[in-house]
């Protein structure tokens, strides 16, 4: 809060500054400056003057950027407590609260469990923000079930909240990587999935599928019902310390993209704070920071979109292998209150 009064008030003064400025005008304009003073190549009669203006507006400019700093693009979110119940409606309305306030425009969900996709599209409703919503199943009879729920969900939602807040549905979530299924079933449930939605007459809405790198094939990417490409990307896995851990992302991206020309979003990227270190690959709190501000800093530059990976410590589940499953949320799952510093941050 100190920061921001210290900030206000600098604003202030370099506003009643130029305020003054501008209401003493310059002996004469430059015969080149056309009515307008502009920054460099002026005359020297006025250069202290117009030196002091575009410093001044130099500072006011560069001193809101700083103030405004940049936000994750997207993040993943999952409607569990940290007991691995279903949050409440009431819950999930908060939840959507949190990331409005955090300034987090695109949120991916993973399937139609405890009904969540329609508390996280009513918590929405009045804004921008779009929800990537998933259809997640290991096996037929769940994928029938999640594929009911959503058509339902489609049906039920009115068309000014799915027009503005659907940004499409994922079907399935790393399923050839898990052993789920093979990549031909997978490709039969993407297509039976694409039918039915365009079928109920839902023709906007953009389908794709998830998978890491190894798995993500261009049998897949190139199949054509899938509108983009979304893998899953976690640098983490890689072995490679979190310096380098931006560029291992960006070069398994690229690897992909040579292989399609469709758009491609980042389905997850993030960084464990806790667990077992895997090769040069350490999780702890700092690097989740600093992971988090090269993606928040960088990724604008590469025209990366992605979801980072996630919003809350998903409690509920396994450590697994490398005790790390439960340590990837930027805020905490009891406490509601951010692990690290995401937002506004100044690159």
């Amino acid at each position: 809060m100190a920061n921001i009064q210290a900030l206000l008030i600098q604003v202030l003064l370099v506003l009643a500054i130029l305020s003054v400025l501008v209401s003493a005008k310059p002996t004469r304009k430059s015969k080149r400056a056309t009515g307008k003073f502009r920054c460099g190549a002026l005359d020297a009669e006025n250069s202290m003057y117009v030196s002091l203006n575009c410093a001044l507006n130099s500072l006011f400019f560069t001193r809101m950027k700083m103030a405004i700093g940049t936000n994750f693009w997207g993040i993943t979110y999952t409607v569990y407590s940290a007991s691995g119940q279903c949050l409440s409606e009431a819950q999930v309305t908060n939840d959507v609260a949190l990331m409005k306030s955090a300034g987090i425009t695109h949120i991916r969900m993973y399937g139609q469990d405890c009904d969540g996709l329609n508390s996280v599209l009513n918590a929405l409703n009045g804004s921008t923000i779009k929800v990537l919503a998933g259809i997640w199943f290991s096996d037929d009879a769940r994928y029938k079930t999640e594929i009911s729920s959503f058509l339902a969900i489609l049906r039920s939602q009115p068309s000014s909240v799915l027009s503005t807040n659907l940004m499409g549905v994922v079907v399935g979530n790393e399923n050839v990587n898990s052993h789920f299924m093979n990549e031909n079933t997978l490709i039969a449930h993407i297509k039976d999935a694409s039918a039915q939605i365009k079928g109920a007459g839902f023709n906007s809405v953009k389908i794709t599928t998830s998978e890491p790198p190894n798995t993500y094939t261009k049998t897949i990417m190139d199949l054509s019902v899938i509108d983009f490409v979304l893998p899953n990307v976690h640098p983490y896995f890689g072995k490679v310390d979190v310096g380098q851990a931006f560029s291992s992302l960006m070069s398994q991206v690229n690897a992909l993209k040579k292989k399609t020309g469709k758009p491609f979003i980042v389905g997850e990227t993030g960084w464990p704070s806790a667990g077992n270190t895997f090769g040069a690959a350490v999780p702890l709190l700092a690097n989740e920071q600093l992971y988090a501000k090269d993606v928040i800093c960088k990724a604008p530059g590469q025209n990366l979109q992605y979801f980072f990976f996630e919003a809350f410590d998903s409690l509920w589940k396994q450590p697994g292998q490398f005790g790390v499953e439960q340590h990837w949320g930027v805020w905490n799952r009891t406490t509601s209150k951010p692990k690290i510093n995401f937002v506004g941050i100044q690159c």
